[in-house]
Formats: structure tokens, C-alpha cells, sequence
């Protein structure tokens, strides 16, 4: 399939959706293109956060903003996860369910991809859920 040749110029915001949807429709790993940047960015300073994070820690006010943002992607994707563990046919791991040892799997691979050390660990995620640490 040939791509469609190149356009100059969008009138409106929706007719530029369209036509780049159309042609990112036509090129694979496209969805990279900003998801591996937006991790990079984000990925040290989560990194960070959970570094010395255990249950019962006080946390910087900064350190509980990167702790908020993991807990609302797990929150935003845990019915996804959950497709996919039964996808997988993967299991649980002490009190955690499939979709929040998919969530630590995925999230450590993450971390690797950008450089980072893999510390995110059932305990780590558990308090993170629970809500078991304070701001300082």
C-alpha cells in the first residue's frame, strides 16, 4: 500500500486528526513515538519517588504528586490490565491479583527500557494502593 502524498496545510485542528490518524493507520510502532519520550520524562522522577518508599514513610510533597500519578495509572488502566491478565493466563502473587502483578511486570520492564532501576515490588504497590504513607 503507498502512502498518501504529502499535505501542506490543515484548516482545523479535526481535519489534521484526521488525515494524520489515516496515515499513522499506515505505519507500525507509530503509538511509540510519544509514549517512549513521555516515559523517559516521567520514569526518574517515579523512580525516585519509590526509591525509599515502605509502608508508613513520609514522602515530600513532590515524592506524593509522583506516587499520586502511579496510583491513578494503575487506577486508569486496571480494567485493562485485567483483560489482559486473563489474556495471558497469568497468576496472582501473595495478596495481589493478576492485574496488579501485570501492573509491577510491565511497570519494571518501564523502568529497564528507560534506564532506570526496576524498583517497583508488591510491597511497594500495596502501599501505594492502600494509601499507607503521609506527606511531610
Amino acid at each position: 500500500m503507498s502512502s498518501p502524498s504529502p499535505i501542506d496545510k490543515y484548516d482545523t485542528v479535526s481535519e489534521a486528526e484526521d488525515d494524520i490518524h489515516r496515515r499513522i493507520d499506515l505505519i507500525p510502532n507509530v503509538d511509540e513515538w510519544l509514549l517512549k519520550p513521555l516515559a523517559v520524562a516521567v520514569m526518574p522522577t517515579w523512580t525516585d519517588a519509590l526509591t525509599s518508599f515502605s509502608a508508613k514513610s513520609r514522602v515530600t510533597r513532590s515524592e506524593a504528586a509522583a506516587l499520586d500519578q502511579i496510583e491513578s495509572l494503575y487506577q486508569n488502566i486496571q480494567p485493562l490490565l485485567q483483560q489482559r491478565s486473563e489474556l495471558l493466563g497469568s497468576g496472582t502473587m501473595d495478596t495481589l491479583e493478576e492485574s496488579h502483578v501485570l501492573f509491577i511486570v510491565l511497570f519494571r520492564d518501564l523502568q529497564r527500557e528507560t534506564g532506570e532501576r526496576a524498583n517497583m515490588n508488591p510491597h511497594k504497590l500495596r502501599v501505594l494502593l492502600d494509601g499507607r504513607y503521609t506527606i511531610k
